[in-house]
This record gives structure tokens, C-alpha cells and sequence, in this order.
């Protein structure tokens, strides 16, 4: 149903199936329409990502009580990941999203190429 929507849309309509059960979350990301072309090429929908990210979120929340149960959490989702033909394309962005989450890296590049654009207008 996600899929149907714009993706710049399919992040926010997913937000009122928070939070889901991680027997839920495997057969979804199985399910869920292709996201990459079988070289790397994006095909549009996005549904994989937010079912990645809620349960990355739950998994987060597991863990401060149960932590073996998190990591089998995160095995499971993983092997569901990396069933797909697209698996390796979705998990080098789901890293990729991981590491420059909540980082000034972005807004950092765009205020340097700022600040070179005013110093060469001077």
C-alpha cells in the first residue's frame, strides 16, 4: 500500500503503523517492492526504509531490557534484508543513513560552499 504513494511520501504515511512487532517487520521487508536495480540504481519506492527505520527504533528499545532478544531481533531482520535480490543495495544505504544520522556533515558542505561563495564575491 506505501508503495503507491510518492516516495517522499511513503516515510510519513508509514509513521501511524508504528510501533511493529518484529514477527511482523521480516515478511514486510521480504515483501516489500524492489527498491534498487540489480546494479545499484534506485527504482522509487522506499517502503523497505520504513520498515527499517521503526525497527530500528524498537529494536533500541528492546535492547535496554533484553539484549540476547535484540541481537536475534536484529539477526532476523537482517536475514530478511539479505534474502533480497536488492538486500546488499538497501543494506550498504541503511548503513550509509546510520552513520551520517543526526551529523553535521550536510549542513557542514553547504556552509563551506557558502562561505567560498561569499569570500569569491567580495
Amino acid at each position: 500500500m506505501l508503495a503507491s504513494f510518492p516516495v517522499l511520501f511513503q516515510h510519513g504515511f508509514g509513521d501511524p503503523f508504528l510501533p511493529l512487532d518484529l514477527e511482523l517487520v521480516t515478511p514486510l521487508v521480504k515483501a516489500s517492492p524492489a527498491v534498487f536495480s540489480s546494479d545499484g540504481a534506485p527504482l522509487g519506492p522506499v517502503v523497505v526504509f520504513v520498515l527499517l527505520e521503526a525497527v530500528e527504533v524498537h529494536l533500541a528499545a528492546i535492547a535496554v531490557q533484553d539484549l540476547p532478544a535484540a541481537q536475534a531481533g536484529v539477526g532476523r531482520v537482517l536475514d530478511a534484508v539479505f534474502s533480497r535480490s536488492d538486500g546488499n543495495w538497501i543494506g550498504r544505504t541503511w548503513l550509509h543513513q546510520i552513520i551520517w544520522r543526526d551529523t553535521p556533515r550536510h549542513a557542514c558542505g553547504a556552509g563551506r560552499r557558502e562561505l567560498g561563495f561569499r569570500a569569491a564575491h567580495r
